[in-house]
C-alpha cells in the first residue's frame, strides 16, 4: 500500500456507489475510510518511497507530502468520513453516496498535496462534488443556491489557477516557500478566503449549506472550510492580516447567527465564526498558535458535524428546520436533545469537551503574543456562540411551546444509524476533552498547555453561566421570524447584469485580441506546438487575464441563472 494514494479507496467507493445494490453500497461506505486510513499509515512508515509523482504538460506534480500538520487533518477527515457515512447509511440515494465519497477523497487529496498543481486539482474537485451535495429535490431553492455556489467557487478557482500559472512561470515553489512580494500570493489569499468563507467572501456558505439533504449538509459541514484552514496554515502562517480577518469573521458569524430562524443556516454562520478562531491562531504564526488552529479545526469537524447531524435528524423527523415551525421536541426526542446539547456545549467551550481544549490553547497563544483585544473579541464571540447555539436554538426547538400557528411535530422515526453516528461523535468530543494527551501527540508541534488549571475551568464556567443568566433574563424578548436575512449575497444576486455589461464586454475585446495573436503564433510554428517557445512568446500577465475574461463571463451567466 506504500504507493496507493489514500484518496483512491474513497474515489473507488464513489464509483461503486453508482452501480452496487443498497446493501453492498452500505458495506463499501463503511470500509472505504478504513482502507484510506491504512494507506495513510503505510505512507507514514516509508514517506520517501512513495513514488507518487508524475509529469503533466512538462510540469512535475507531487501528489503526496506527509508531515505532522497534514497528518492530523487527514486523520480527522477520514474519521469524519466514516461517521458521516454511518449517519447516511439509511439513505438510498446513489448520488449522495457518490458525491460524499468523492468529496471526501478530494479533501484528503488536497491536504496531502505536495505542490500547488496537485492542490489546485483536488481543490477544484472538492468544488464539483460538494456542489452535487447541495442539490436537494425536496427544496425548490436548492438549484439556485447550487448555481450561486458554483459561480462563487469558480471565481475562487480563477484566482487559484492564475496564481498557479504565475508560480510555474517563475520556476515553481513549494507550498511553504511562496515569495512575499509575488502577485501569486495575493491571488492565493483570495482563493483561500473564498473556500474558508471569510467575510466578505462568505455568503455562499449560509446560502448553500442549508439547502442540501440532511445527510448532504453533514458532509458539507466538514470538508471545504477545514481544507482551506489547512491551506492557510501551510502557506500563510504568521501573516498578520489573518488575525484581523479571523476576528472579524468570528464576530460576523455570531451576529448573523443570533438573527437566524433556520437551524442549519444558524449553524452555517457559526462555521464562519469558528473558522475565524482558526485564522487568528494561524495569523500568530507561533507553534502554539498553529497547534491551537489545528486542534480547533479537528474539533470543529466533530462538534459541528454533530450539530448538523442533530438538526438533520430534526429535519428528517419534522420536515422543517425553521425554529418558527418547531417547539416542544424535548419531550419526544430526549436522546436527541442530549446529543445536541453535547455538541452545543463542545462548541461553546464547556470543560470536559474538545472545544474547551482548543479554545483554551488559542487564548493562551494570544496571551503569549499580547493580543489582548483579540482575546476579548473571541471571548465575546464565545458567549454569542453559547447564546445562539446552546440556548436560543435549543430553547425554540426543544423547549419552546408549539403553538397552533406552528406545524405539528412530525412522526417520521429517526433511523438507528443516525443516532449511532451522533453517539460515537459525542464520545470522540468527550474523549478529546477528558483525555487530551493522546490528542496533543497528533498536533504539529510539542504542546505546552495545561488544560485543567482551576482558573481556566472557572473562567469557562463563568462565561457559560453569565451567558445563561443573560438568556434567562432577555430570552423572553427573543422572537424567531421566518423572514430571510439579507447578506452580502444580495449584491451578487442583483449585480450580475451590471457585471455583464460593464466588465465582461470590455474584457471580451481583450480576449479576442490575444486569441487572434496566439492563433497566428501557433500557425507560424507549422502546427508543432513548442511549449517552451509558447510560454516565452507572450507576456506572462496575458494568460491569467485571458482566463479571467472567460471565467467572469461564465460566472456572470451562472449568477443570472441562479438569482
Amino acid at each position: 500500500m506504500n504507493n496507493l494514494h489514500p484518496a483512491l479507496p474513497l474515489f473507488a467507493a464513489a464509483l461503486l456507489a453508482l452501480v452496487l445494490p443498497h446493501r453492498l453500497r452500505q458495506l463499501v461506505q463503511l470500509t472505504a475510510p478504513f482502507a484510506a486510513f491504512l494507506c495513510v499509515r503505510a505512507m507514514t512508515e516509508s514517506p520517501h518511497g512513495l513514488g507518487l509523482q508524475s509529469m503533466v504538460l512538462g510540469f512535475p506534480i507531487r501528489w503526496v507530502h506527509i508531515d505532522a500538520l497534514g497528518l492530523i487533518f487527514v486523520y480527522a477527515l477520514i474519521v469524519f468520513t466514516w461517521l458521516g457515512n454511518l449517519y447516511a447509511l439509511h439513505s438510498k440515494s446513489r448520488l449522495t453516496a457518490f458525491a460524499a465519497a468523492a468529496y471526501a477523497g478530494s479533501s484528503v487529496g488536497a491536504v496531502l498535496a505536495g505542490d500547488f498543481l496537485s492542490l489546485f486539482f483536488f481543490w477544484e474537485l472538492m468544488a464539483v462534488f460538494s456542489a452535487i451535495l447541495i442539490w436537494n429535490p425536496a427544496r425548490s431553492r436548492s438549484l439556485g443556491a447550487l448555481l450561486r455556489y458554483a459561480a462563487v467557487h469558480l471565481i475562487g478557482g480563477l484566482f487559484f489557477f492564475s496564481a498557479v500559472i504565475f508560480i510555474q512561470l517563475q520556476g515553481g515553489a513549494s507550498l511553504s516557500e511562496l515569495a512575499e512580494d509575488s502577485p501569486a500570493r495575493w491571488m492565493l489569499l483570495a482563493a483561500f478566503l473564498v473556500n474558508a468563507a471569510i467575510p466578505p467572501f462568505h455568503a455562499w456558505l449560509p446560502d448553500a449549506y442549508p439547502e442540501g439533504t440532511p445527510e448532504g449538509s453533514v458532509f458539507l459541514s466538514g470538508y471545504t472550510t477545514k481544507v482551506a484552514v489547512y491551506a492557510f496554515a501551510r502557506c500563510f502562517a504568521g501573516s498578520d492580516i489573518l488575525i484581523g480577518l479571523g476576528a472579524t469573521a468570528a464576530v460576523y458569524g455570531v451576529v448573523y447567527a443570533l438573527m437566524e430562524n433556520d437551524m442549519r443556516k444558524l449553524l452555517a454562520y457559526h462555521i464562519i465564526c469558528q473558522v475565524g478562531y482558526m485564522l487568528c491562531g494561524i495569523g500568530l504564526g507561533t507553534e502554539q498558535g498553529i497547534n491551537a488552529a489545528s486542534a480547533h479545526a479537528v474539533g470543529n469537524i466533530l462538534f459541528k458535524g454533530l450539530l448538523f447531524m442533530a438538526t438533520g435528524a430534526i429535519l428528517h423527523r419534522c420536515g422543517t428546520a425553521k425554529l418558527s415551525d418547531l417547539g416542544g421536541l424535548g419531550k419526544q426526542m430526549r436522546l436527541l436533545l442530549g446529543l445536541y446539547l453535547a455538541g452545543a456545549l463542545a462548541i461553546s467551550g464547556m470543560p470536559g469537551l474538545n472545544g474547551y481544549i482548543s479554545k483554551g490553547m488559542l487564548l493562551q497563544a494570544l496571551a503569549q503574543q499580547h493580543e489582548t483585544l483579540i482575546e476579548w473579541v473571541l471571548l465575546a464571540a464565545a458567549a454569542g456562540t453559547f447564546f445562539s447555539i446552546g440556548l436560543k436554538l435549543a430553547y425554540f426547538a426543544f423547549w419552546g411551546t408549539a403553538s397552533e400557528k406552528k406545524k405539528a411535530p412530525g412522526t417520521e422515526p429517526v433511523p438507528v444509524n443516525m443516532y449511532a453516528a451522533m453517539i460515537l461523535t459525542t464520545a470522540l468530543c468527550a474523549a478529546a476533552g477528558l483525555f487530551p494527551d493522546f490528542f496533543y501527540g497528533l498536533l504539529p508541534f510539542p504542546v505546552d498547555f495545561d488544560a485543567f488549571q482551576i482558573n481556566s475551568i472557572l473562567g469557562s464556567l463563568q462565561l457559560l453561566a453569565g451567558t445563561g443568566v443573560t438568556f434567562a433574563v432577555a430570552g423572553k424578548l427573543l422572537k424567531v421570524k421566518p423572514e430571510l436575512n439579507l447578506d452580502i449575497d444580495w449584491f451578487y444576486r442583483k449585480g450580475a447584469g451590471w457585471i455583464l455589461t460593464r466588465v465582461c464586454r470590455p474584457l471580451g475585446e481583450f480576449h479576442m485580441q490575444v486569441q487572434s495573436r496566439w492563433t497566428a503564433m501557433i500557425e507560424e510554428m507549422n502546427g508543432v506546438l513548442d511549449p517552451v517557445r509558447f510560454w516565452k512568446a507572450f507576456n506572462p500577465m496575458e494568460f491569467p487575464l485571458l482566463f479571467f475574461t472567460a471565467g467572469f463571463l461564465l460566472v456572470t451567466v451562472i449568477f443570472l441563472a441562479g438569482r
